[in-house]
């Protein structure tokens, strides 16, 4: 069915995205890439992500591509659930560092023993404040995960094998 439906709704203007089971991943990739080499050529675009992938220009052509060009994008549900991760987590470390270096700039104002004694016994903490190529890097990967999105909400999700995704 998931071939029919591609062949179906890929038309240039909407991404088209299979998501399956990690298990069945390389077997539903083969399906495609099987079907769509005969008559009906369509790409076959596989989308791994981790929370530890950077997102890059690269990824976001990738998907554009598959979209221009009526081809399916296939992937699991960790590789989605990572990728909107991956925003949450640039969100919230953009805030907390900028949190964190507001409260340093006050801490820096204040010279007294008492003020000094509660930084002392403070509470410890990893967050660290990000140089300016962190930030940069990170405001980047967020606009991009943002057009990913866009391509994303605007498209199709084909959910196979739909039983085992939500179980």
């Amino acid at each position: 069915v998931a071939p029919i439906l591609s062949l179906m709704l890929a038309d240039g203007k909407t991404l088209v995205t299979e998501v399956v089971p990690k298990p069945l991943l390389d077997f539903s990739c083969g399906v495609l890439r099987e079907k769509f080499t005969g008559i009906f050529q369509k790409v076959v675009y596989q989308f791994p992500f981790d929370r530890v992938t950077v997102v890059t220009a690269g990824l976001y052509q990738k998907l554009k591509r598959a979209q221009d060009t009526r081809g399916v994008v296939i992937t699991t549900p960790t590789s989605v659930k990572s990728f909107v991760l991956k925003l949450v987590e640039i969100l919230h470390t953009l805030d907390s560092s900028k949190n964190l270096q507001q409260e340093r700039d006050r801490e820096a104002e204040t010279k007294g023993f008492i003020a000094r004694a509660a930084r002392a016994i403070g509470q410890q903490t990893d967050e660290r404040v990000l140089s300016a190529d962190d930030i940069r890097s990170m405001r980047e990967q967020g606009q991009l995960i943002s057009g990913i999105l866009r391509l994303f909400r605007d498209g199709i999700l084909l959910l196979d094998e739909v039983d085992v995704i939500l179980h």
